[in-house]
């Protein structure tokens, strides 16, 4: 029993010893870091922290949208116009270039100064799953093509981004 109770002892002892020296470290570092004062921002830290997130959206408008295709008679012969009618879902987002911000520290009047860009037009994307052909007509010997769906969907695009603009959407991001 005496040995054993020495050998608890010593246990003790260096537990004791670790935790101490556990302790005088983060003593020493908390001590350190009180010296050492506030912490210096700059701007270049900011701009580097800001780098890394690139776009900003603030606005994002949602939105399903129908439209018409139709495309002429081929070479003016009868029965080859073609058309189709169909419906998407889509999402523009506007919002500010984060690469573009200006960022200016004063230190000696503890103020930042952060000039955000103008806002602009981020992304439009259309919901792929969402596309859908409600009527399609093939003209004879003049079907419906890939070009023809992708000329429609730029079209659409372009006619939805103006209906954003008129709504106001630039101004409000």
């Amino acid at each position: 029993p005496v040995l054993l109770l020495g050998d608890l002892r010593s246990a003790f002892l260096y537990l004791a010893l670790i935790l101490g020296a556990a302790l005088a470290f983060c003593a020493v570092g908390y001590w350190d870091g009180l010296q050492s004062g506030a912490p210096t921002i700059t701007g270049s830290m900011l701009k580097e922290e800001l780098k890394y997130v690139k776009d900003l959206v603030t606005v994002e408008y949602r939105y399903t949208n129908a439209g018409k295709a139709e495309f002429p008679r081929y070479k003016n012969i009868p029965f080859t116009d073609k058309s189709f009618i169909a419906i998407y879902d889509g999402v523009i987002k506007y919002g500010v270039d984060l690469s573009a911000v200006d960022i200016r520290v004063n230190e000696a009047a503890r103020r930042v100064t952060v000039a955000i860009p103008a806002s602009k037009l981020v992304s439009h994307e259309i919901d792929e799953k969402s596309f859908q052909a409600l009527d399609e007509k093939n003209g004879l010997f003049n079907q419906i093509s890939i070009d023809d769906v992708t000329e429609f969907r730029q079209n659409q695009k372009d006619e939805m981004e103006a209906k954003a603009v008129e709504r106001g959407l630039p101004r409000q991001a």
